[in-house]
């Protein structure tokens, strides 16, 4: 299901356009678990989505980060401007999606897979073995894990950190009708035509499959944010409804379905239209320049390299 996006019609624009990207909250959360070694580090409340950069500058363990199966560099972006990582390479196999990325004079967009990632960053750093943080959003229920565990160790310091999360189904915040009409679209309207491993994202990463291995990495940690514990919201848009249809149109599952029945496009039958049909109704609205705000819950992942 993953090679979809590598199809030479997948439109890698949309993606980087209309995809959710992630508040800087969720980054402070792996930063200072790299700093510190623990999630239950205090998080300060961040209300702007742009505020000052950590403060990595003058440190010297924050200088290489490798953000795998990077798409169009939503993750990379933020590593360099808000991380403050001197050198972010963003590692992705489908070369329509790297045609696609966002431009950064500090980030490095290279051919490569979760599964070689020895061999995709040699070129770029001075040893394997020196990496300092490997993170990877919205992407490693498609990887062979095991391979991309031990990846991970090879390339990674001693204390490096490895930080991996995913976002499930939507809240719209005020709807608890629309909110349902979401999880409707994901788990029934698609169910068909959705990879099993999409599951995966449904539970946050609670299978422990997804814990990296006790022989190379030390103190795993895992978090549902927002949480208890952090209340932030990491993830949050508002976007009007016009905009949310481009959003779904980026989903795997759909891009599936309209492969299958390529003739119920814009019909009745097809979920997306239905979904957005009963969206307006819920919600009230006539049409679709109505705007909402979405919050989803991410799954967090963290580990330390011995």
């Amino acid at each position: 299901m993953a090679d979809r996006f590598a199809e030479p019609d997948y439109n890698a624009n949309d993606y980087r356009d209309r995809r959710p990207t992630y508040n800087v909250t969720l980054f402070d959360h792996v930063m200072r678990y790299h700093r510190v070694g623990s999630l239950l580090a205090a998080v300060p409340v961040v209300t702007d989505d742009a505020p000052p950069p950590l403060n990595n500058n003058n440190n010297q363990l924050d200088k290489v980060a490798v953000d795998v199966a990077c798409g169009t560099g939503q993750a990379c972006i933020p590593l360099a401007d808000y991380c403050g990582f001197k050198h972010v390479l963003g590692v992705e196999p489908s070369e329509i999606m790297r045609k696609a990325a966002i431009p950064h004079s500090s980030v490095t967009y290279v051919a490569g897979s979760s599964s070689d990632l020895s061999a995709a960053i040699a070129p770029y750093v001075a040893s394997l073995g020196q990496v300092d943080l490997i993170t990877s959003s919205q992407a490693v229920h498609w990887f062979e894990l095991p391979a991309f565990f031990n990846e991970a160790a090879k390339v990674l310091r001693s204390g490096g950190t490895l930080a991996f999360w995913c976002y499930s189904s939507a809240t719209v915040i005020g709807s608890e009708a629309a909110t349902a009409l979401l999880w409707n679209w994901r788990r029934v309207l698609l169910k068909d035509y959705r990879d099993g491993r999409l599951d995966h994202i449904d539970d946050y990463y609670a299978d422990p499959k997804f814990v990296p291995p006790a022989e190379t990495f030390r103190n795993v940690e895992r978090v549902v944010l927002p949480s208890k514990e952090h209340p932030t919201s990491v993830m949050h848009k508002s976007l009007t409804l016009a905009d949310l249809r481009e959003y779904l149109t980026t989903w795997s599952a759909y891009k599936a379905y309209r492969n299958i029945h390529p003739n119920r496009v814009g019909s009745e039958e097809d979920p997306l239209e239905q979904t957005m049909r009963e969206l307006r109704g819920a919600l009230g609205v006539a049409d679709e320049t109505a705007t909402i705000k979405l919050q989803w819950p991410v799954g967090l992942v963290v580990a330390k390299r011995r």
